[in-house]
């Protein structure tokens, strides 16, 4: 055996030995951070913490099973500092079964969204049938929907009368024309509740009606509430207000 042989077989000895005491394997560093580390870029320090640029083409296997690629301390089962590219998949095709994942932006964590209830689909269509309201009038109906978990929105409406026209007449000439359907969803004692009236009208001979409601029903978790945003025109007709901070 030449001594270049010899060498090389003492130095392969020597990280084995090295390996087994210590329970760390290293590749392309003599300093590794984990159970197993791999630095890709070979530009780990000789010893101490490799810094955040150098652990950016790192892998590395953590004595508790964590996996951290980009990072030498993972916080995850899986730790990926950097994009990730996924490649063709299949389509879920409106077929059930299928979750949002979304990224929590504090840890940077991805989780499945959902409600306190279990509720794991971000948005959620309803229909609201009202029947025999008084007349064309709701002031208050509570949808029982928690304000911490979802937003509420009304996307369109139908009113019917109950002898089955629409026909609506003015309730008090005060009022001159009456407005279209005024209708919206708004918070009240930590639940959703729908509003609609048709102002300064009421129905034919006081019939009491039936209102349809088809609302998006959707997860806070992917919501923002901005506030409210608030101009006086002075009369005028138009305006400019700066955009809504958050946006």
């Amino acid at each position: 055996m030449t001594i270049r042989k010899l060498t090389n077989t003492l130095f392969f000895i020597s990280i084995l030995f090295s390996s087994f005491t210590f329970g760390q394997v290293g590749i392309n560093t003599s300093n590794p951070q984990g159970t197993f580390h791999v630095d890709g870029g070979k530009n780990n320090n000789l010893s101490g913490t490799p810094t955040a640029g150098q652990q950016a083409d790192d892998f590395i296997v953590a004595p508790d099973g964590k996996i951290g690629i980009g990072t030498t301390t993972p916080a995850a089962k899986l730790d990926l500092k950097g994009n990730m590219i996924l490649g063709a998949a299949d389509f879920a095709n409106n077929a059930p079964g299928y979750s949002s994942v979304m990224r929590d932006n504090a840890t940077g964590e991805l989780k499945v969204a959902s409600s306190s209830s279990g509720n794991s689909f971000p948005i959620n269509y309803v229909t609201f049938q009202i029947n025999n309201v008084n007349r064309d009038w709701i002031s208050d109906y509570n949808t029982n929907i928690d304000t911490a978990n979802y937003t509420v929105t009304i996307i369109g409406s139908t009113f019917t009368s109950n002898n089955g026209t629409k026909q609506l007449v003015m309730s008090d000439p005060s009022y001159g024309d009456f407005g279209p359907a005024n209708m919206y969803a708004f918070q009240n004692a930590g639940t959703w509740r729908l509003f609609a009236n048709y102002p300064g009208a009421t129905t034919m001979n006081g019939i009491n009606g039936s209102w349809t409601f088809y609302c998006l029903v959707i997860n806070n978790s992917i919501v923002k509430n901005l506030g409210t945003s608030s101009i006086d025109l002075a009369g005028g007709k138009t305006g400019s207000i700066a955009i809504p901070a958050g946006l």
